[in-house]
């Protein structure tokens, strides 16, 4: 599933609470104390669309409490 997939046009995305699967380049590593608890991923093939996000944040679930 793409980023945009998942992220999709929309306020929020239909895959809220669901387990996904993507790949994409990591960007930003905030796991470290005091940081927000994740990750950053880009996709490396953006779909062009300006209602879709062609990146992701992956939040640890500890850091999500």
């Amino acid at each position: 599933m793409t980023i945009a997939e998942i992220q999709g046009d929309g306020a929020a995305s239909d895959y809220v609470g669901q387990k996904v699967t993507t790949t994409g380049v990591v960007t930003g590593d905030y796991q470290p104390s005091g940081q927000f608890g994740g990750i950053f991923i880009q996709s490396t093939t953006p779909d062009g669309d300006p209602l879709t996000s062609d990146g992701i944040a992956q939040l640890r679930k500890e850091a999500s409490r």
